[in-house]
């Protein structure tokens, strides 16, 4: 018996596929129906991590570039703007078209430098672009040269899908949301099997959940107003895996700790010590990525002393245990999720 694991896009190539009679599954995620059983990234998600990239950095101004004509740039938008609407803030939409009718590298015309420009030009100084895909931040870093913003104390731009060749040869190198193509890879062809043995198809689409941001240097910026507390969130940052204490950093930065406690508050709104648990905890999220280390391994190499310490900072951070978060991490592929919409 065949089966087809395809990347639908258009409306001509479902009808193709419809006309083969094979189980099909698909891995795009641009159509507004999905014709078939879909395994694709949890795009919903993937705004999200981008959002909280960006808060991290202390921004104050957003905004989003993609295309409104896409299923997966929509559901990126939509949870990019929720994160940052729930944290006091705005985005200003920059979303674009592509042209009625044409196809080839002409549809991507309005993603050209020139035209991203005039978009660019009039937003706010710092401003966090997050931009749907890594071929649109590549347009986004040439129209920021084109019109004189420099990156990234200007213009901080993430991007989405990590294609390394993009992200690392342009200059500067492009901040991006890992989406985890293997796992989809492997998803789809476990659904594709259960098709063809004559189950059922999910009722909902499979979503991967994204990796982390891969951190280069259209993001490598910390837009605070104040250089004390800057160089404390970079020196917390860059020892993450050793187990650092208010006093290490104090050593680092000649400052007291009350009035670098009251600027926390004023320009984060956290303490130092919630700061601390916020590195550690994404350092030991980024390494439960790699299945061969225990949880008492990376609650080492994350900079905890001790296990205990560990779980209580993780589920105070994340809200679940890192035993279950790492389950859930496992069982993501085999999980399905309702549709997500823009609106």
């Amino acid at each position: 018996m065949d089966g087809i694991i395809a990347s639908v896009t258009t409306e001509a190539q479902a009808e193709m596929l419809r006309r083969r009679r094979v189980p099909t599954v698909n891995i795009a995620n641009r159509l507004v129906k999905e014709p078939f059983p879909t395994v694709v990234s949890d795009d919903v998600m993937i705004g999200r991590v981008a959002a909280d990239h960006l808060l991290d950095l202390g921004l104050r101004h957003f905004a989003f570039v993609g295309s409104s004509t896409m299923g997966y740039d929509r559901q990126r938008a939509l949870g990019f703007s929720q994160t940052i609407r729930k944290h006091g803030y705005d985005v200003t939409q920059c979303l674009t078209h592509f042209i009625p009718g044409v196809r080839g590298p002409q549809s991507r015309l309005l993603y050209e430098p020139a035209h991203l420009a005039r978009q660019l030009e009039p937003l706010p100084n710092p401003v966090g672009i997050f931009t749907g895909s890594d071929v649109v931040g590549c347009g986004v870093l040439f129209a920021c040269h084109m019109i004189g913003r420099s990156i990234p104390s200007s213009i901080v731009v993430v991007s989405c899908d990590n294609d390394e060749l993009l992200c690392e040869m342009i200059r500067p190198g492009l901040s991006s949301v890992e989406r985890k193509v293997e796992e989809i890879g492997y998803g789809a062809a476990l659904l594709l099997d259960k098709l063809m043995d004559g189950e059922p198809p999910p009722a909902q689409p499979i979503l991967i959940a994204p990796g982390p941001v891969v951190h280069r240097q259209s993001s490598d910026v910390l837009s605070v107003p104040d250089r004390e507390v800057a160089e404390a969130v970079r020196f917390i940052r860059n020892h993450a895996a050793e187990p650092i204490s208010v006093s290490d950093l104090l050593d680092a930065i000649p400052i007291s700790r009350r009035l670098l406690e009251i600027r926390f508050r004023q320009h984060l709104g956290r303490t130092i010590h919630d700061e601390m648990r916020r590195a550690h905890v994404l350092l030991a999220k980024q390494l439960m990525e790699d299945k061969t280390l225990s949880l008492t391994e990376i609650a080492r190499r994350s900079g905890f002393n001790y296990t205990s310490r560990f779980r209580e900072a993780f589920r105070r951070e994340v809200g679940v245990g890192p035993k279950n978060y790492r389950a859930n991490l496992k069982s993501d592929i085999a999980r399905g999720s309702p549709p997500k919409n823009f609106s």
